[in-house]
């Protein structure tokens, strides 16, 4: 097997990109958790317009604005540091 400078292997990434890796994926899990949270909100909501109650109607505009909003930042942070891949021919 023929060695990288540093003594890493070709199965694993240098240990510079390890760290970027490592951060990609606790923030790729954050948006993951925030876009659950945000739809159990929204479905929350659903709650209030059984109930009849604009209270709870209200627990879903927090999911969906402000829960969500937050996320979908977060994914484009996501999108635009992610390193492209080949093109499509």
């Amino acid at each position: 097997m023929r060695q990288f400078p540093g003594g890493d292997s070709p199965a694993r990434p240098p240990s510079f990109l390890r760290k970027h890796c490592n951060m990609m994926t606790s923030i790729a899990s954050s948006i993951r958790m925030l876009l659950v949270t945000s739809g159990i909100l929204a479905l929350g909501g659903l709650l209030g317009v059984i109930a009849r109650d604009m209270q709870l109607r209200n627990i879903a505009i927090v999911g969906y604005v402000g829960v969500f909003t937050v996320a979908a930042v977060m994914l484009a942070s996501l999108f635009h540091r992610a390193a492209p891949q080949e093109p499509l021919p």
